[in-house]
């Protein structure tokens, strides 16, 4: 199966936290570009990436719209994808890092899991990491 065939079938199948292991992250930013640019993309629904060097970027405006301006420290990242009203596919590029860094952000992002399962609008997370070291209880 396609790399493209298989977000497309976890994203809607729900799965609200996916990982993709690679090094190639500007591969994978431009694969969700095209997704999100498909008619089988969901109305309204943003594409915004995080990394620790640059904060947010919109990749592509949702309805409403996240803020990618705002500067968020790495603790609190989880907290405002939480907040946010509005439904949206988050890229995390470096967020591995702040795992390892803050093992409570490990709870966080298990607890905003479960939560965004079943929340309306519709929010997902994906984590890009060079290589499968996250933690087991994720």
């Amino acid at each position: 199966m396609h790399l493209t065939q298989e977000l497309a079938l976890l994203l809607r199948a729900r799965i609200p936290v996916i990982n993709i292991v690679g090094v190639d992250e500007v591969r994978v930013v431009r694969l969700l570009e095209e997704m999100a640019a498909g008619r089988d993309w969901p109305q309204g629904q943003g594409l915004y990436a995080w990394d620790l060097a640059d904060q947010f970027h919109c990749h592509r405006a949702g309805n409403p719209e996240f803020d990618c301006k705002q500067q968020v420290a790495p603790d609190m990242l989880l907290q405002k994808i939480d907040e946010f009203r509005g439904p949206g596919t988050f890229i995390l590029k470096d967020f591995h890092h702040v795992l390892e860094a803050k093992k409570s952000t490990i709870r966080k992002l298990r607890n905003l899991a479960q939560k965004l399962a079943s929340v309306r609008p519709e929010k997902n997370i994906i984590l890009i990491t060079p290589e499968m070291k996250l933690p087991p209880e994720l």
